[in-house]
């Protein structure tokens, strides 16, 4: 006995572990699949898609065909219909006039000629009968009638819708069209950008060259001035000489013809 309980509970969880296995794997193949799936909708370009929706509106063309081949039968049907029940409604108005008629005979004791007094009386039973079920006829065909024209009439805004939507639809896919177009040629002239850092570099050599040679220049005369004011310092000593010794006879109150006269 205790062998067969645990062969029961041995039982129990391998179909347990089986159904989280199979839970668990039904999961990862649905997951595996929406990421599959997303990934091929990223890699459909949006021409691919456009043209996908323009063929999807081409095809409501041949559906609007066949709805309007659906509604043209039902308007038949509509008209079928309506004209039995003018047709009923003419019988009983038929049979009613009849029914009264003999009501009178039954009342006033009339014998009518084929008919006895009882025979008379079923006949008005029968007649009061058919009566009533053709005007109970009547009625089905009214309802039958009446849910037939909602359907039709459900049905033809239905079409006039679905024709507003396709019409919107063929405009919109334009725009998107035109919206495209616009992105593919802005994304072509970034595309066939030229490279310009080879120019913008030759253009900064350029620079550092003319810097160069406005350095040399401004050497160069640096050079020259400096070497003229060598020369002219060079030069003066005796010119500069002569002025001191004036200066000083100046400076002493003595010059030159005084002291030869005097000696001193």
């Amino acid at each position: 006995m205790f062998f067969c309980k645990k062969l029961v509970l041995l039982a129990a969880g391998a179909a347990g572990a089986l159904v989280v296995t199979n839970a668990m794997w039904s999961g990862s193949v649905g997951t595996a699949w929406k990421k599959a799936r997303a990934a091929v909708e990223r890699q459909v370009s949006p021409e691919f898609e456009l043209e996908r929706i323009r063929h999807e509106i081409v095809k409501l063309t041949p559906d609007m065909h066949r709805n309007i081949d659906t509604i043209a039968e039902a308007t038949v049907e509509v008209g079928a219909l309506n004209r039995k029940i003018e047709m009923v409604r003419a019988e009983l108005e038929k049979r009613q006039g009849e029914i009264l008629a003999l009501t009178e005979k039954v009342e006033t004791g009339v014998q009518t000629v084929g008919y006895g007094r009882t025979s008379l009386k079923d006949k008005l039973a029968r007649d009061v009968k058919s009566y009533k079920t053709c005007e109970k006829d009547l009625a089905t065909k009214q309802r039958l009638l009446e849910a037939k024209r909602e359907s039709l009439e459900a049905a033809r805004r239905q079409l006039t819708e679905i024709y507003n939507q396709r019409q919107e639809m063929e405009v919109l896919a334009a725009q998107y069209e035109a919206e495209l177009a616009n992105l593919r040629e802005a994304q072509c002239r970034s595309k066939f950008k030229l490279d310009d850092s080879r120019l913008a570099e030759i253009k900064e050599s350029f620079e550092r060259l003319r810097e160069l040679i406005e350095v040399e220049r401004k050497k160069a005369e640096l050079g020259e001035q400096f070497k003229a004011d060598t020369i002219t310092t060079e030069k003066k000593p005796a010119a500069s000489s002569k002025d001191v010794v004036d200066e000083a006879r100046e400076y002493l109150g003595t010059d030159k013809a005084r002291i030869d006269a005097t000696g001193k």
